[in-house]
């Protein structure tokens, strides 16, 4: 029983670790898929990049990009999205909707919900 005391101080540390905003920064890939049919939504590979804000350590800027024919194109940047640690989640605001993003481990989860509380979109993402 003495051995599960550090494993799990060391889970707990690792834990609080993986939802700093620091440990999010790099390149986030996968799918990208429509949810509202039909509409000018069409399924994507995205490729989202994760960067910190200088002086401000609870915030981080979001460029959302998708991939055609292995070509990025960058559809737009939100420099100031919101991390809450607790709840695991990255919020990025924009005047369409909110993006909402989980993250467990290397993986992201996410939607976009337009301002009528439309989803519009789900993302499915692995750190790069």
């Amino acid at each position: 029983m003495k051995q599960c005391i550090p494993l799990l101080g060391m889970f707990l540390a690792f834990s609080q670790w993986a939802m700093q905003p620091g440990a999010l920064v790099g390149d986030w890939r996968g799918d990208s898929i429509c949810q509202v049919r039909p509409s000018p939504c069409n399924d994507e590979k995205a490729l989202y990049h994760v960067m910190g804000v200088e002086n401000k350590p609870d915030l981080l800027a979001v460029t959302f990009s998708k991939i055609v024919d292995v070509k990025e194109i960058v559809m737009g940047t939100i420099d100031d999205c919101h991390v809450d640690a607790p709840k695991r989640n990255i919020r990025c605001e924009s005047p369409r909707g909110v993006w909402s993003l989980a993250v467990a481990g290397g993986k992201m989860e996410g939607k976009l919900t337009l301002t009528d509380g439309t989803i519009y979109r789900r993302m499915h993402l692995e750190k790069q």
